[in-house]
């Protein structure tokens, strides 16, 4: 049965799309006479767990986070980057910018670039 379905979509899609419709229909018609068990049933308490699956439920819940960690605080570099700049206006570093001309200031930010460009893509950034 699905060689041959698979068979059918690889030769015209839209034949596939419509044979589900009409297979939805058909299900939905006989469906409609019918009374589903589950809607009779009243509501059931779930049983209490052992102590072994409520440590296995723990254990898969950690394992689902674990790549949303990262090791360690922030890093140096981070912070000198989300200091208050209210903080820093008066230090040499930044009194020395105010200085450099417009032809400087555009080949710095062309290295830097570059440097950016060559980093893996994939990495997020950090510092």
């Amino acid at each position: 049965m699905l060689k041959k379905e698979r068979e059918a979509a690889m030769k015209d899609p839209k034949s596939r799309a419509k044979r589900k419709a009409e297979e939805l229909a058909a299900k939905a018609d006989s469906n409609s006479t019918k009374v589903n068990p589950e809607d009779l049933e009243g509501y059931s308490k779930r049983k209490r767990m052992t102590q072994e699956e409520r440590l296995r439920t723990v254990l898969e819940g950690r394992e689902d986070f674990k790549a949303k960690r990262s090791g360690g605080g922030t890093t140096n570099t981070e912070k000198k980057r989300l200091k208050h700049f209210m903080m820093i206006k008066k230090s040499k570093h930044v009194q020395s910018k105010v200085l450099v001309s417009a032809r400087q200031v555009q080949s710095m930010k062309n290295k830097k670039v570059k440097e950016i460009l060559k980093h893996d893509l994939k990495k997020r950034r950090k510092i």
